[in-house]
């Protein structure tokens, strides 16, 4: 359990935060998980609850599901144009 915990915050600390509401969304878990997950990593997270991001993680490296369009698409803050 340490190690999927430990897996899903690093995941989602590599995608911006503000994206991370549309990710819980696809995922089908509260908005507020993802802010947990990362920023509460000694809360006693039960398996149910931590599942739906576990397995929407797992389907999007399948392919089976992909992330959301605000999440796939990379920034462009301070890109010159």
């Amino acid at each position: 359990m340490v190690s999927t915990l430990n897996d899903l915050a690093a995941r989602l600390r590599n995608i911006p935060s503000r994206q991370w509401e549309a990710i819980a969304a696809a995922a089908g878990c509260t908005a507020s998980l993802p802010r947990k997950v990362v920023y509460e990593p000694d809360r006693n997270f039960g398996v149910k609850t931590l599942a739906p991001l576990v397995q929407f993680f797992n389907d999007v490296d399948a392919g089976r599901r992909q992330m959301p369009p605000d999440v796939a698409t990379p920034t462009t803050e301070g890109a010159s144009a």
